[in-house]
Protein backbone atom coordinates (compact mmCIF):
# COMPACT_ATOMS: atom_id res chain seq x y z
CA UNK A 1 0.00 0.00 0.00
CA UNK A 2 2.88 2.44 1.20
CA UNK A 3 4.04 2.13 -2.60
CA UNK A 4 0.63 3.36 -4.12
CA UNK A 5 0.58 6.31 -1.55
CA UNK A 6 2.31 8.60 -4.03
CA UNK A 7 -0.49 7.90 -7.00
CA UNK A 8 -3.02 7.89 -4.98
CA UNK A 9 -2.01 11.52 -3.28
CA UNK A 10 -2.03 12.37 -7.62
CA UNK A 11 -5.49 10.71 -8.27
CA UNK A 12 -6.68 12.70 -4.78
CA UNK A 13 -5.50 16.09 -6.40
CA UNK A 14 -6.62 15.40 -9.85
CA UNK A 15 -10.05 14.61 -8.59
CA UNK A 16 -10.37 17.64 -6.36
CA UNK A 17 -9.16 19.70 -9.38
CA UNK A 18 -12.23 18.49 -11.40
CA UNK A 19 -14.66 19.13 -8.33
CA UNK A 20 -13.50 22.34 -7.89
CA UNK A 21 -14.34 23.43 -11.57
CA UNK A 22 -17.60 21.92 -11.23
CA UNK A 23 -18.45 23.76 -8.42
CA UNK A 24 -17.14 27.08 -10.53
CA UNK A 25 -19.38 25.79 -13.74
CA UNK A 26 -22.27 25.86 -11.10
CA UNK A 27 -22.66 22.69 -10.61
CA UNK A 28 -24.35 22.05 -7.06
CA UNK A 29 -22.94 20.18 -4.58
CA UNK A 30 -25.60 17.70 -4.25
CA UNK A 31 -25.61 16.71 -7.87
CA UNK A 32 -21.78 16.44 -7.62
CA UNK A 33 -21.93 13.75 -4.64
CA UNK A 34 -25.01 11.88 -6.19
CA UNK A 35 -22.44 11.23 -9.07
CA UNK A 36 -19.70 9.93 -6.39
CA UNK A 37 -22.54 8.35 -5.03
CA UNK A 38 -21.97 9.95 -1.97
CA UNK A 39 -24.73 10.88 0.29
CA UNK A 40 -22.92 12.50 3.22
CA UNK A 41 -19.55 13.80 3.70
CA UNK A 42 -18.75 10.53 6.03
CA UNK A 43 -19.06 8.51 3.18
CA UNK A 44 -16.45 9.77 0.72
CA UNK A 45 -14.40 6.67 0.43
CA UNK A 46 -12.04 8.24 -1.27
CA UNK A 47 -11.21 10.88 1.46
CA UNK A 48 -11.18 7.82 4.20
CA UNK A 49 -8.87 6.24 1.85
CA UNK A 50 -6.36 8.76 2.32
CA UNK A 51 -4.08 9.96 5.15
CA UNK A 52 -3.99 13.61 6.27
CA UNK A 53 -1.13 14.96 3.97
CA UNK A 54 0.37 16.70 7.14
CA UNK A 55 0.93 12.73 8.54
CA UNK A 56 3.53 12.18 4.92
CA UNK A 57 6.75 12.46 6.02
CA UNK A 58 7.94 15.14 3.66
CA UNK A 59 4.92 17.55 4.81
CA UNK A 60 7.54 18.92 6.48
CA UNK A 61 9.98 21.34 4.72
CA UNK A 62 12.70 20.55 7.41
CA UNK A 63 12.98 16.93 6.80
CA UNK A 64 13.74 17.22 3.26
CA UNK A 65 15.07 21.06 2.54
CA UNK A 66 19.24 20.84 3.72
CA UNK A 67 19.96 24.52 2.53
CA UNK A 68 23.23 25.59 1.08
CA UNK A 69 25.28 22.48 1.25
CA UNK A 70 27.28 20.93 -1.47
CA UNK A 71 27.07 17.52 -3.90
CA UNK A 72 29.44 15.76 -1.96
CA UNK A 73 27.86 16.39 1.56
CA UNK A 74 24.25 16.03 0.02
CA UNK A 75 25.74 12.19 -0.96
CA UNK A 76 27.30 11.82 2.46
CA UNK A 77 23.60 12.42 4.49
CA UNK A 78 21.82 10.11 1.74
CA UNK A 79 24.56 7.20 1.70
CA UNK A 80 22.48 4.34 3.19
CA UNK A 81 19.64 5.92 3.38
CA UNK A 82 16.24 3.53 1.75
CA UNK A 83 15.85 4.13 -1.71
CA UNK A 84 13.50 6.74 -2.44
CA UNK A 85 14.77 9.05 0.32
CA UNK A 86 15.83 13.05 -1.40
CA UNK A 87 16.91 15.83 -0.36
CA UNK A 88 17.15 19.32 -1.92
CA UNK A 89 19.81 22.03 -1.59
CA UNK A 90 20.53 25.06 -2.68
CA UNK A 91 22.34 24.28 -6.43
CA UNK A 92 25.54 26.57 -7.41
CA UNK A 93 23.95 28.42 -9.50
CA UNK A 94 22.36 31.00 -7.86
CA UNK A 95 18.61 30.94 -7.68
CA UNK A 96 17.94 27.19 -8.38
CA UNK A 97 17.90 23.86 -6.60
CA UNK A 98 19.12 20.68 -6.82
CA UNK A 99 17.47 17.82 -5.96
CA UNK A 100 19.41 14.79 -4.95
CA UNK A 101 17.69 11.21 -4.68
CA UNK A 102 18.74 7.56 -3.44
Amino acid sequence: MNSLKPDLLQLRKIRDQYLLWLTQKGTRQKKINEWLGIRNETEDQYALMMEDEEDLPHHEERTWYVGKINRTQAEGMLSGKRDGTFLIRESSQRGCYACSVV
